[in-house]
């Protein structure tokens, strides 16, 4: 574990990232879940990939990471989004649905490090999507 299991440093990190909805949701997620998430967000940081809160509290979508453009001419692709369901992680492309296929397990993590190692996507966060 990159945080050897410090909870305050965990919390810290979460808060820089994370609305207190969406920090609050995660109360319901399983603590291998979160661990997950946190070495995800650590790796994808040392990877210099933007990471972004998302605006819209309501949205499912609360962590973006990849490589972001507030507007823009062509369809989005090429990023990846953190997404709270039924109190489970998902890391997902653009807009896709929660299914076991995109559950954060470790994995997925890993597919999601080498996808965002090997490709720079820019895209819009969800909230801009009409």
């Amino acid at each position: 574990m990159l945080f050897n299991n410090d909870i305050n440093e965990m919390v810290n990190y979460l808060e820089r990232f994370c609305k207190k909805p969406h920090v609050k949701a995660l109360d319901n997620v399983s603590d291998d879940q979160i661990n997950l998430l946190l070495d995800f967000l650590t790796l994808a940081h040392q990877l210099r990939c933007d990471i972004y809160a998302t605006r819209n509290l309501k949205s499912s979508h609360f962590i973006g990471v990849g490589a972001f453009a507030l507007t823009q001419d062509r369809a989005p692709q090429g990023n990846l989004f953190l997404k709270i369901e039924l109190d489970r992680l998902y890391l997902t492309f653009e807009l896709d649905s929660c299914d076991d296929d995109n559950l954060l397990t470790p994995i997925r993590v890993i597919d999601g490090l080498v996808y965002l190692a090997e490709n720079s996507g820019h895209a819009l966060l969800p909230e801009s999507y009409t």
